[in-house]
Parts: C-alpha cells; sequence; structure tokens
C-alpha cells in the first residue's frame, strides 16, 4: 500500500491533544489503571444486536483524493475511508487528514443516507505483535481510537489488523481484549454506528480470531484478493475462488463458518486492479524474477498513483488476455527485452463466477477494494449482482 509522510500526523496529534483535554468521562474510558497494570474489559453489557451488514461497499483510499466523486458511490450501502494508520506502539501515525480534510465525502455520504466508517490499520507481524503483547501500548490505542470516533460523530469504525505469520499468544489474547473494549466503547457512543473488522485470507491470517471475537463486530469484510501478491515467487491469480493457492475463497469461507461466523454477516472483498510480474515464462504459475506491482483496472491520473498511467485495460488492449481453467482468472502475457511479465487481474466473468459462488453460500455482498481502480466498469456490475432488485 502506498504510505505518506509522518506529517501527517500533525492534524491528529492537534485533535487528540484537544479531545484529550475534555473530561475523560465524556468519552466512556472504563479502563483503569492499578498497580501499574491495565485492566481491559472483558465482557460486553448489555448484550447488542449487531447492525445489519452491507450488499455493496467500497473503500475510498486517501491517495485517490476526490476521485470518489467520479464513482457510483451513491449505489453503496456503506462507504470505508482507508486509511487511519497505527503503528506498535499504540499511536496513530499517520490520519491521512482524516477526518478535517474529508468533510466533503462525510457530508456527502450523511446527506446521501450512507454509512461512513473510517479504517483503521494495524499492518504486518513485527507491529501487531509490538503493540498488542504491551498492555499500556494497546491501552494508549484504545484511547486515541476512542478520540477519533469522537472527532467524527457518526462515523464508524472499521478494524483492519494484518498479521501472517505466527504471533505468540500473548499477541493474541491482547488483539481479543482490544476488540473487545472497542465494543463497549463503540457501544456507549451517543449514537449507534458500525463497529467492522478486515479478516485476512488463511488460517494463519486469521488466527487472531476466535468465535467470540468475531461476535463482536456487527460484520466482518474477508480477505478475498491477494492470492498471490506483489512478493510472491510465482504468477497467479489475484483472487482465487479454489484450487491449489495460497488463498481461497472457498477456504476462506469454510475457515470463518467452522468459528462461527455466519455467511449472511459477511462480504467478500473484490480486488479492482492487477498485479504484474516479471516472469521466467510465459506459463501460469511461472516463477517470478523479481517483485511485482500492482496496476489499477482501468486507468487512473498518473497524479493520484504517481505511476507510469499503465491499467489492465491498456494492457489487454496491446496483448490480449488468456484465462486460467482452473482458477477462472484471466491473465495477460508479454515480452519485452527483459523477458516474460505476466498481469493477473478480475473482470466480469471472473467475478461473476465467484460472486454466484459467495451469493449461494448466503455470504452478504461485496466490498470493492480500491473504489475508483476500475474507471467505474466493473463497479457497478459487482453492484447489480449484490444488490437486490429496488
Amino acid at each position: 500500500m502506498p504510505t505518506g509522510s509522518s506529517s501527517s500526523r500533525v492534524p491528529v496529534l492537534k485533535a487528540l491533544g484537544r479531545l484529550l483535554r475534555r473530561p475523560r468521562a465524556a468519552l466512556g474510558v472504563a479502563s483503569v489503571v492499578v498497580a501499574g497494570c491495565v485492566a481491559l474489559s472483558t465482557s460486553i453489557s448489555p448484550p447488542f444486536d449487531p447492525l445489519p451488514p452491507p450488499r455493496a461497499a467500497a473503500y475510498h483510499a486517501w491517495w485517490m483524493g476526490g476521485q470518489w466523486h467520479a464513482t457510483p458511490w451513491r449505489r453503496m450501502d456503506r462507504l470505508f475511508f482507508f486509511a487511519v494508520e497505527a503503528d506498535g506502539r499504540g499511536s496513530i501515525v499517520n490520519a491521512r487528514g482524516w477526518p478535517e480534510r474529508w468533510r466533503d465525502l462525510s457530508e456527502s455520504t450523511r446527506a446521501a443516507g450512507i454509512p461512513l466508517d473510517v479504517t483503521l490499520t494495524v499492518l504486518g507481524d513485527q507491529d501487531v505483535s509490538a503493540l498488542f503483547s504491551d498492555p499500556q501500548r494497546v491501552l494508549r490505542l484504545t484511547e486515541e481510537t476512542a478520540l477519533l470516533l469522537e472527532a467524527a460523530p457518526g462515523v464508524g469504525l472499521h478494524l483492519d489488523v494484518e498479521a501472517f505469520g505466527t504471533l505468540a499468544p500473548a499477541a493474541i489474547a491482547g488483539y481479543r481484549r482490544f476488540v473487545r473494549d472497542l465494543r463497549r466503547r463503540i457501544l456507549a457512543l451517543p449514537r449507534r454506528v458500525a463497529f467492522s473488522g478486515f479478516i485476512v485470507a488463511g488460517t494463519a491470517g486469521a488466527a487472531l480470531h476466535d468465535r467470540q471475537t468475531l461476535e463482536l463486530f456487527d460484520f466482518c469484510v474477508v480477505q478475498g484478493y491477494d492470492s498471490y501478491e506483489a512478493g510472491s515467487e510465482r504468477s497467479g491469480p489475484v483472487a482465487a475462488l479454489r484450487g491449489p493457492h495460497p488463498a481461497t475463497w472457498e477456504s476462506a469461507l469454510k475457515h470463518l463458518t467452522d468459528l462461527g461466523l455466519s455467511p449472511q454477516r459477511m462480504l467478500f472483498s473484490v480486488p479492482l486492479y492487477a498485479y504484474e510480474w516479471p516472469t521466467r515464462g510465459p506459463e501460469p504459475g511461472s516463477a517470478t524474477r523479481g517483485k511485482g506491482r500492482m496496476i489499477p483496472y482501468g486507468p487512473v491520473p498518473v497524479e493520484l498513483l504517481k505511476h507510469d498511467g499503465a491499467s489492465v485495460v491498456s494492457r489487454t488492449d496491446r496483448h490480449g488476455s488468456r484465462r486460467d481453467e482452473l482458477s477462472g482468472s484471466p491473465y495477460y502475457v508479454f515480452e519485452d527485452k527483459t523477458g516474460w511479465h505476466q498481469g493477473w487481474y478480475e473482470d466480469e466473468p471472473s467475478l461473476r463466477q465467484k460472486l454466484e459462488f459467495a451469493r449461494s453460500a448466503g455470504v452478504s455482498g461485496a466490498a470493492l477494494f480500491v473504489l475508483g481502480y476500475d474507471d467505474n466498469r466493473l463497479a457497478d456490475i459487482v453492484i447489480d449482482m449484490v444488490q437486490p432488485p429496488r
């Protein structure tokens, strides 16, 4: 994911500082420090009824600026602002201008009656382990998150914590306490807002969650992409439905339903981008010669992505497209003076196949990542498939 400079932390530090000077009771804070130990809530009282999940949702990424205006955002049931970033110390280190620079987005969605949630990310094994193994750091992030929500009344929280390696039991337990405490605080807000989680694909990535933790979310977005990603040693489908791949929609659905998460409370995330790798040959699954790169499905202004203007549309117009029979995903190949290249992506037929599978399993809907990456060539197709007729 693109990252920005630490200067974006200044507005959020000022906002959090103003809020921290308010009476503590206004924040609904019930964490206490006793003899140097942090005690977080361990139960939810009173019990709550989950808010209904959306059918069609999408992530608006900060680096896309005002591009959401040119997308079918009004057809969405919910939007996620992506993202406010936290680190292993339990601090919000980059708010990407939230909420001050995004008043137009929040006011427009409110006027249209479309719920908006802010995404809080903690990404990578090192930061996840360092944060959730330390109760004091967990408390710090809990406090800052509560202040983040107070700064934007009526906006929900979407929690995106991603780790792919083996985590220590202390880190897993710390994460689960964190989710429980956030749920209690969100229920204490003057206005009911959604609390949802992003669940990474594969059993290793999903190890943070057990049945009790999953039940604390109103709904979950299941990672439906990055079966193969930029650093993969072989080329392959970005979003695999089934087959011998690192992560598939079938395996993710089975793992989460085995944990007790109802498909009716799931959305699958849908990629609107490709991964393009330098490869050893043109065959599917060829070894890669180096790190791949993400390119959008449709043309995106170069000043937004700081790229060379490449897109799936421009690549396939020039090189054609092939389809992998096993995964159902399309890909293109070409050769230049450096060697072979492969780009894997999703198109209308492959998305229909996956969304039909999800619908037949009772999955609630789909979440597009990233809104605007497709030049509106796929978004309406996905929305039409997951939205009930109006």
